[in-house]
């Protein structure tokens, strides 16, 4: 329903700008994200601060490998298909990941919620 979209949004965004570091940018960052116009383009948006944060090779490569597994993958093995070292940029992006899944499942919970109510 839209209104269970417009919850997922507002989720997604709080999340969002919880993670945001740069105070200057803040008012810039929250219209862009405001401007999406469905669930979709606010995730493509942030999947694009994701890998000018992090690196596209690193956001691409961890978000590819557990789209393509079945049951999910452990971080070691994350690693080393990748080929790449834990390290504070990798601390710092599994973070922010674990906060944006968490907001998306809270968002669902809610809409599954509400849809029960009806």
């Amino acid at each position: 329903s839209a209104a269970s979209d417009v919850y997922k949004r507002q989720t997604v965004i709080t999340q969002e700008m919880r993670l945001f570091g740069s105070y200057d940018q803040l008012d810039d960052t929250i219209d862009r994200l405001l401007s999406a116009r469905d669930t979709v383009e606010l995730f493509g948006l942030i999947m694009q601060r994701l890998c000018d944060e992090f690196g596209q090779k690193l956001v691409l490569g961890v978000f590819g490998l557990v789209y393509c597994s079945l049951e999910g993958l452990q971080d070691t093995t994350v690693l080393a298909i990748l080929g790449i070292h834990r390290d504070a940029t990798y601390t710092s992006f599994r973070f922010a990941c674990h906060s944006l899944v968490r907001a998306c499942v809270r968002s669902c919970v809610h809409a599954c919620e509400a849809s029960l109510l009806v």
